[in-house]
């Protein structure tokens, strides 16, 4: 197990590095091309969107890696689930979306609530293929997951390095829709076991506890990190968001990165051994 433990902190330190090497060389090269104020738009509809793939999630990520002995019936019918609340998100933001960012931000522009509606696909894709990226961090299969995002990151910085001297500020979404669609399908094929299309119903709101506990302290770290930008894009405007954006990502980047490296590996390890106090003291002071 601990050996798991060690070769998955692996893997998620390569993942991470190489992601975060690449996410921040597109930025600074795009930030060259494109305005600070582009940036700043962009990041306006990002915090919308990001918070509603936090709302829709409602912690069933962990839920999954958690859950010992998932049945295929209760697999398929988590899946289904997640379709459907990403498709009823979709529907329903895409007419709200504007108003929510009238309430957040002063000055919008026409291309503000256009980017927000395209970033909904992002909702689609998020829910479609995380059970698959779910399953394989339960299976600790680390190695699969650090090479399918490597290789999603890569085609979206690709895509917007390529593209932005024809489409501008329009490359952001591309980037952010492609490198989910690319690393989701290949987890999807990384998984390598069918999940049937089961009709049964399994209720997730068995572990109601468990997922509102945690989607509540999800929305609280999520409403902590990005209240800054509401406050900026409100009274400051976008073009001072967008420089502010870019900076703190960069500074943000060494802690954020190294303190989710341990959780990331650790996590499936002592679920697989939630019962046995002893090993998951064992297992956490050896890895720590």
């Amino acid at each position: 197990m601990l050996n798991s433990i060690k070769k998955g902190i692996k893997w998620s330190a390569i993942q991470q590095w190489v992601v975060a090497g690449m996410n921040i060389s597109t930025t600074l090269i795009l930030s060259s091309k494109l305005n600070p104020e582009d940036f700043g738009i962009y990041t306006k509809a990002t915090v919308l969107i990001s918070f509603l793939i936090i709302v829709q999630e409602m912690g069933i990520n962990s839920l999954i890696i958690k859950r010992k002995n998932l049945k295929s019936h209760e697999i398929s019918a988590i899946r289904n689930f997640l379709i459907i609340t990403s498709i009823v998100l979709f529907i329903l933001f895409f007419y709200l979306s504007k108003p929510i960012l009238n309430i957040l931000f002063s000055g919008n522009s026409v291309v503000t609530y256009h980017l927000a509606t395209v970033m909904l696909i992002s909702i689609l894709l998020e829910n479609a293929f995380l059970i698959y990226r779910a399953l394989l961090v339960k299976e600790m299969k680390f190695n699969i997951l650090a090479k399918n995002n490597i290789i999603g990151h890569l085609s979206g910085n690709l895509s917007a390095l390529i593209f932005v001297k024809f489409f501008g500020i329009w490359v952001l979404p591309l980037k952010q829709i492609l490198t989910l669609f690319v690393s989701g399908v290949l987890n999807w094929y990384g998984y390598n076991k069918k999940i049937k299309i089961v009709y049964k119903v399994y209720n997730i709101f068995l572990e109601k506890n468990y997922l509102i506990g945690l989607s509540f302290s999800q929305v609280l770290t999520y409403l902590t990190r990005n209240i800054d930008y509401i406050i900026i894009g409100r009274y400051l405007g976008p073009d001072l968001l967008g420089q502010y954006s870019i900076a703190y990502r960069i500074m943000m980047f060494p802690m954020k990165k190294f303190s989710d490296l341990i959780g990331r590996a650790i996590f499936p390890a002592l679920s697989i051994v939630s019962n046995d106090l002893k090993a998951i003291k064992e297992y956490y002071f050896e890895t720590v």
